[in-house]
């Protein structure tokens, strides 16, 4: 059955009040789940439907609603309450109590059955019209969550990060190429490069290329795979986009498996023109932080990321203007993301804002007033913001309430 058809056989759980054990000669009180319930939760397990790398998936879409999840991402959080509910009890029964896990249920059986006959495109059938055998090819997906992948990636040495790996990696071994990944959002993957499989051999330190980031994992008991890079798909680097499936935690697996391409889109980068002229729509912006600067907006990514600075969001609906600052740890674009990712930045008068419109975020657009060197004060960049709010006046007609 395709996973759609799957995710329709899984049950919806209506909300309903869950008992509690007595609590007698000492005993801590559990839940007493009904057997609807307890069925329900084995067919989840039945269903092999479970997110295996649902721990780093979860924090990707934790402020997410319900009805802004995917297929994939809403399995991410059904998986987070069942297993949850295995270190902490009551973590399932507040699901069901709150009426959670209905509304995540429905919204599952809503999703998957909007598009039953969408027609997909495979990577295989992708690398079977370039005239590569997918039997020939390995997938390899990296996460920037982890931290030496993430260092690697920053400094140019991804390549050489994919190069060290286990010895008892058969697949890895009988595979002609090596198509690199990176994860993006949910269980997205976006192209890296082609590999060509040149041998192996012991890793030693001597083999350690000037400028590695992570000297430490020269020293592990592994094997140092020769890499060949190729321009097979180089024109799909960042543009070609796959979708992994819920088995993230696989982080290697034959190309003969059935990943779905997501897109695939011209990667010619967009250019940074300066500051003074970096105006963007929540999209946009939503975009450049999603994309880690791997994609479009690669040049304002890095820019955005290196200063800090004084900036402007007006909502275009009315025109009313908020004036903020931004001084922590990677800079304007640090503090944007919290926007990106909370819509409000957890400002007061945007929170209430959104209280009574949920959807008006969307039309927020997002400019620099001022950049400060990254070596600034703190106090400079806060004196600089409170003098334009008093420019202003966000704080009487605006949206700053101090």
């Amino acid at each position: 059955m395709e996973i759609n058809e799957i995710c329709q056989a899984l049950p919806i759980i209506k909300t309903q009040k869950v008992e509690w054990s007595d609590n007698r000669n000492g005993n801590l009180s559990h839940p007493k789940y009904s057997d609807e319930v307890l069925n329900w939760i084995n067919q989840f397990g039945t269903l092999n439907i479970a997110d295996k790398d649902y721990i780093d998936n979860i924090e990707q879409i934790k402020q997410k609603n319900v009805s802004e999840l995917t297929r994939d991402e809403t399995l991410t959080r059904l998986t987070a309450i069942i297993r949850g509910e295995r270190f902490c009890e009551g973590i399932l029964a507040k699901a069901i109590e709150s009426g959670k896990l209905e509304e995540l249920c429905v919204h599952l059986h809503k999703i998957t059955s909007a598009e039953p006959f969408k027609t997909r495109i495979l990577l295989s059938d992708l690398l079977k019209n370039n005239g590569i055998k997918p039997e020939d090819v390995v997938m390899i997906r990296h996460v920037l969550s982890r931290e030496h992948c993430k260092q690697c990636y920053q400094n140019g040495f991804i390549k050489e990060y994919t190069q060290i790996q286990g010895k008892n990696k058969t697949m890895l071994k009988n595979s002609k190429y090596w198509m690199v990944f990176i994860g993006t959002t949910g269980t997205n993957a976006k192209l890296y490069c082609v590999y060509k499989f040149k041998g192996f051999s012991p890793v030693s330190e001597h083999k350690m290329p000037t400028g590695f980031p992570c000297p430490e994992m020269y020293s592990e008991d592994a094997n140092l795979y020769e890499l060949e890079e190729t321009d097979l798909f180089s024109d799909l680097k960042d543009g070609l986009i796959i979708d992994w499936g819920t088995s993230t935690q696989s982080w290697y697996q034959s190309a003969t498996k059935n990943k779905p391409i997501v897109s695939i889109h011209n990667n010619n980068k967009i250019p940074f023109k300066g500051y003074e002229n970096a105006i963007y729509s929540f999209d946009e912006l939503q975009e450049i932080v999603n994309d880690m600067g791997m994609g479009a907006y690669e040049e304002h990514y890095n820019a955005l990321s290196k200063v800090k600075g004084v900036y402007l969001i007006v909502d275009t609906t009315d025109g009313k203007q908020y004036v903020g600052s931004a001084y922590g740890d990677n800079g304007i674009l640090g503090r944007w993301a919290i926007y990106a990712n909370t819509h409000h930045g957890g400002n007061k008068k945007m929170i209430e804002l959104l209280k009574n419109h949920p959807e008006r975020y969307k039309s927020f657009r997002f400019t620099i007033l001022k950049i400060f060197s990254d070596g600034a004060k703190d106090i400079e960049v806060i004196d600089s913001e409170k003098l334009y709010k008093q420019k202003l006046g966000t704080i009487e007609h605006g949206l700053n309430d101090n």
